[in-house]
């Protein structure tokens, strides 16, 4: 007997438990989230590597299990690995070895890319 799985795709969450939970009652099995927030985008000019503090919310958040099985994410929309610009396509690869790395930190089971352009 196959499963089908239903998820909800977000943007920005400011509380994460609450909008799984909210997922979870209306009969979504998961949720598709940003690991980074927006603000928090790279760059290749130094701006970035300056700031403190951390680029995304903590993994202490959610238990262990529910990163595993509850939470798909969501790889930054403004990455361009094949961008003309050096700079932009840098940067990008950059940021997106770091959201893998992150998702697999959390044990995440999928992650969802952008599409390229």
């Amino acid at each position: 007997m196959s499963r089908f799985y239903l998820g909800l795709d977000t943007q920005i969450v400011r509380d994460l438990p609450s909008a799984l939970d909210d997922a979870v009652s209306a009969k979504f099995d998961f949720i598709v989230t940003p690991l980074i927030h927006p603000r928090y985008r790279r760059d290749n000019v130094g701006t970035s590597g300056k700031r403190t503090g951390p680029i995304t919310r903590s993994d202490l958040i959610l238990a262990s299990r529910t990163w595993s099985i509850a939470i798909i994410g969501g790889i930054s929309t403004w990455i361009d690995l094949d961008s003309p610009f050096k700079n932009i396509r840098l940067a990008s690869q950059d940021a997106f070895v770091q959201e893998i790395e992150w998702a697999k930190h959390l044990s995440c089971p999928a992650v969802i890319a952008p599409t390229p352009t």
